[in-house]
């Protein structure tokens, strides 16, 4: 598919129709909420409480035999939580009975490393979608889906005529190629991401665990989050106000290599120690 985004986008051209139930979590990727709007599903949003907690029994409450289609993102964007194995299996499970398909965007995998593509056999509700933009390749616009070969045939019937470039494809045929140059930079961004959250906790700041290429601060208060986002954003570092959030005092920061982000942490030790 071009993007995961298109791979969800067909997701709901299958399965939504005007007035279908949709379980999603919020926030999550912002094209769920568009495609919600576009093919005006009735969405319920479960939402994240305090320190990024989810009720996993608000979604399987939530699951009767209207719900049309329930998206996960796993691990979810901008949040960068994961809902485990057991809590997975028992949405799965129950959607099964009510005869509502499970869409798990893994757009994150590859810094997560656990996938549910070895259950769509046992759960014939399960669609699994990848993207590719997070290895490198996000101006490639390239993702897929998987599933049992049956959804797979009813979701090639909206398949466009054209889809990804040759120079996608060429690319994305190296990267597969050369999965130890991938694995490894998978590795140094998951260090990266130890060092900075450790570095951080230093500073009294909280650090939620990301399984992401991304890490949420929580800079404690309103004031001193926007003293640091502007601090650096006038260094023109582009960082994310995660504004979605109930806790409004969250910044988001793209991992990179560790001297980058040593240079990040220095600017935020400034930041937080500049009185003005």
């Amino acid at each position: 598919t071009s993007g995961s985004d298109l791979a969800i986008k067909n997701c709901f051209e299958l399965i939504v129709r005007k007035n279908s139930e949709v379980i999603t979590l919020y926030p999550t990727y912002g094209m769920v909420d568009v495609y919600c709007k576009l093919y005006q599903a009735d969405q319920h949003k479960i939402k994240f409480g305090k320190n990024l907690k989810l009720d996993l029994n608000k979604i399987i409450t939530k699951i009767n035999k209207k719900i049309s289609l329930i998206i996960i993102a796993n691990p979810n964007s901008p949040t960068g939580t994961i809902i485990d194995e057991v809590d997975m299996l028992k949405i799965l499970s129950k959607a099964k009975k009510c005869n509502s398909y499970v869409l798990i965007d893994e757009c994150y995998y590859d810094y997560y490393g656990k996938t549910y593509i070895k259950f769509i056999e046992k759960y014939n509700n399960l669609i699994v979608s990848r993207s590719f933009s997070k290895i490198g390749l996000a101006g490639c616009r390239v993702g897929c889906l998987i599933s049992s070969k049956k959804n797979i045939n009813r979701l090639l019937k909206f398949r466009p005529m054209y889809e990804i470039s040759r120079l996608s494809n060429e690319f994305l045929n190296y990267c597969l190629k050369n999965k130890t140059e991938l694995k490894n930079y998978f590795k140094e961004i998951k260090n990266s991401r130890k060092f900075f959250s450790k570095e951080l906790k230093k500073l009294n700041l909280q650090v939620p665990k990301s399984y992401g290429n991304f890490q949420l601060v929580n800079f404690n208060n309103k004031k001193t989050k926007l003293k640091v986002f502007n601090k650096i954003r006038k260094k023109n570092i582009n960082i994310t106000e995660e504004k979605t959030l109930n806790e409004n005092n969250y910044l988001r920061f793209t991992l990179s290599t560790k001297t980058t982000m040593v240079h990040v942490i220095n600017m935020i030790k400034k930041s937080l120690r500049d009185k003005k």
